[in-house]
Formats: C-alpha cells, structure tokens, sequence
C-alpha cells in the first residue's frame, strides 16, 4: 500500500471503520486523553492567570505607591501615578477576560471528547468530525487574544510610568540640585536624632 517514501497512493481511501473494537480502543484512549486535557487546560490557565494578575497588580500599584513619595515635578508625579493605575485597570481587565475565555477555550475540547466517547460506545468514526478536532487550537489563540492584549498593555503602562517617574526624580534633582527621595538627616550625619522632650 505504501510506496518507497512511506505515503499512500493517490486516491487511496483509508476505512475508518473497518475494525469497530479498534475504534472502541481509539476511543477509549482519545477520551481520557481529552477528558485530561480539559482538566489540565483549566488548572493550567487558572494558575497561569492567577499568577500573571497578581505580578501586574503588584507591579503596578508597588510602582504608584513608590513614586507618590519621591520628590518631583507634581504633573509627572500624577502622569505616572496615572499611568500605574491605567496598568492595575488593565490587569484586572486581563484576570477579567481570562476567566471569562475559558468556556469558549474548552468548547472544541468539550466536542472532541464528546465524539470519542460516542464512538467509545458505537465503534463508528467520522471522517469529517475527526478533521473538525483541527479547531482546538484555533479556537484556543482566539480565545486568548483579547486577554493577552490586555496583560501586554498592563505591563506598557508600567514601563512607560517608570520611565516618565524617572525622567520626572531625575528633572527634579537637576533642577532643585536636592535628593528624589528625602532621606531624614539622622541617617545621613550617622547620629541618632536626638530624643522627644
């Protein structure tokens, strides 16, 4: 059947269903491979959007918080402060749609392993439906488009409001000729400052 390269012949037809209990076998193992699937996808893409969201907001807000105490110019301060809240919003926005694509990420899965354990119970296989299975993946990057989107934009937010909070500390320091970050004058002389009458 096969020719010196290892492929069929034009026109050469393979019978899906000329062994109906090698069929049920199939089944059987593309079953729990998809029923395992499904539970990997969530678990994975929870714990993955979990983790992403968490970093964001933690950059995010650890960056707003950090650059509301240093001394600059106050429209830079509000801009980056501005753009770190913009990158929290965006974050929340990425756990948001995260949750909310993981129906339509395990839909085509969900298909797929209904076809198996049909064939699982009636040996007959279907060419059509087993070339639709291509969809998984497809469906999967569609899925995460918009949450991916979203995350990348957090992470923007944040470089671009370190940037401006740096440009803004460093402004400030050539202008004032003065320290970003205002160090008490006990730590800086070595003395401890003198006790509270």
């Amino acid at each position: 059947m096969h020719d010196s390269k290892g492929e069929l012949p034009p026109g050469y037809k393979v019978d899906l269903n000329a062994d109906a209990d090698e069929n049920r076998a199939l089944a059987a193992f593309m079953s729990d491979l998809y029923r395992e699937t499904i539970m990997k996808t969530m678990d994975a893409g929870l714990s993955l959007g979990k983790w992403v969201l968490t970093s964001l907001l933690a950059i995010n807000g650890g960056a707003a918080i950090a650059t509301w105490g240093l001394s600059m110019q106050p429209e830079m301060k509000v801009g980056a402060c501005a753009l770190f809240v913009a990158g929290i919003i965006s974050a929340l926005l990425s756990g948001y749609l995260t949750v909310k694509s993981i129906p339509e990420r395990l839909r085509p899965i969900g298909e797929a392993l209904g076809y198996w354990v049909t064939v699982r119970h009636d040996g007959e296989r279907v060419a059509e439906m087993e070339g639709e299975q291509d969809r998984i993946a497809a469906s999967d990057k569609r899925a995460s488009r918009w949450p991916d989107r979203a995350g990348w934009t957090s992470l923007a937010f944040f470089v671009v409001g370190s940037a401006l909070a740096a440009a803004g500390a460093l402004d400030f320091q050539v202008q004032t000729g003065s320290q970003p970050i205002k160090i008490p004058s006990h730590q800086s002389s070595g003395k401890a400052p003198a006790p509270a009458p």
